[in-house]
């Protein structure tokens, strides 16, 4: 689903499918699109993830924002010194610029084979004005397959070495062997932090361990003991799941397939009040000598009316939606157990 897509379909509820004389401009329609998406993402929002820096002593870190950072270039791969874990045939490697709390888009792949197992890869990373570090993700599959695989503050050649397809355990916990993929899957590029749904520190443990946090004027701060805030150990690092809106354009959609009818009912339903608007000037009249009776009055109270039947339909299947968000945010696999999410209820 593109955004294309979408103007179709709620043109075809419109009836507004002759191309020389559109009733509603492409700019109209995507405003209406545009609303019906942001009233759907808080009710069901894009969940995002990013692996976000610490910084010794401190408890407070700011949501995170869009970053006007540019998006490196591809990284160029060769052969690394020393030995690693890497498997032998092809990997992926893509690169994306961030500062504390912002991430640029990701570069364009780069690939390289490994002839035989065990052998490592320098990156050679280049350099973005602005950057505070540079994000590394690495998979065996391209198009996207790549996952986090470390950051450094360095750019340049051989700035990073991969001599894994996971990341190392970080923390003083234990992890299983290889370590544990963190949960930003790949880098985003869009991103417009609502609230944090989760907060993971240390990362990498088995169980994963969620610390308690609290939302302040744009910051969220980890409500944690002395002895449990980060530390000097330098690297530390920590997962950030965050609900924000969705992306609809024209390169990709992160809506659910169950709900593109959903967005194209409440989108209807604010092109309807819209187009009444103009109409509401309209007037009543009558012919005194052929007693004709003109009555353009109720053209803007139908308009009118089968916008707000739309959009009540529309919120009562956003009502629905919220209710499956939420029972499956409250479901409880023990008895005793807490949901993690109990607080968004």
């Amino acid at each position: 689903m593109l955004l294309g897509d979408m103007e179709l379909a709620v043109r075809q509820d419109l009836n507004d499918l002759d191309a020389t004389q559109y009733r509603w401009p492409a700019a109209v329609l995507d405003r209406c699109i545009a609303r019906a998406l942001r009233e759907y993402s808080f009710v069901w929002p894009r969940i995002q993830g990013m692996v976000m820096s610490c910084l010794a002593g401190v408890r407070a870190y700011p949501l995170p924002v869009p970053s006007a950072l540019a998006a490196p270039a591809a990284p160029a791969l060769s052969l690394g010194l020393g030995a690693s874990m890497l498997p032998a045939g092809p990997l992926y490697v893509r690169v994306s610029a961030a500062t504390l709390n912002g991430e640029s888009a990701p570069s364009v792949e780069s690939q390289m084979t490994l002839a035989s197992a065990g052998e490592a890869v320098a990156v050679d990373i280049p350099a973005v004005a602005g950057a505070v570090v540079y994000n590394v993700y690495v998979g065996a599959a391209g198009g996207g397959g790549e996952s986090w695989n470390g950051k450094t503050s360095a750019s340049g050649p051989a700035a990073y070495t991969v001599t894994s397809l996971a990341p190392s355990p970080i923390g003083p916990l234990p992890a299983t062997p290889g370590g544990l993929p963190l949960l930003l899957s790949e880098p985003v590029p869009s991103i417009e932090a609502w609230w944090a749904e989760s907060v993971e520190f240390p990362v990498g443990c088995w169980p994963p361990r969620f610390v308690p946090f609290e939302e302040q004027g744009g910051l969220f701060i980890l409500n944690l003991d002395a002895d449990r805030i980060p530390g000097p150990t330098p690297g530390q690092v920590m997962n950030v799941l965050y609900a924000g809106s969705h992306q609809l354009d024209a390169i990709g959609s992160t809506i659910p397939e169950q709900d593109w009818d959903v967005v194209a009912l409440g989108s209807y339903g604010y092109a309807c009040l819209q187009y009444g608007l103009p109409a509401s000037d309209n007037f009543h009249f009558q012919d005194g000598e052929m007693r004709d009776q003109v009555d353009d009055t109720m053209v803007p109270k139908m308009w009118r009316q089968n916008g707000l039947d739309a959009l009540n339909s529309f919120r009562a299947k956003l009502e629905e939606i919220r209710r499956r968000r939420d029972f499956a945010a409250a479901a409880v696999a023990h008895w005793g157990d807490v949901p993690r999410r109990w607080d968004r209820l």
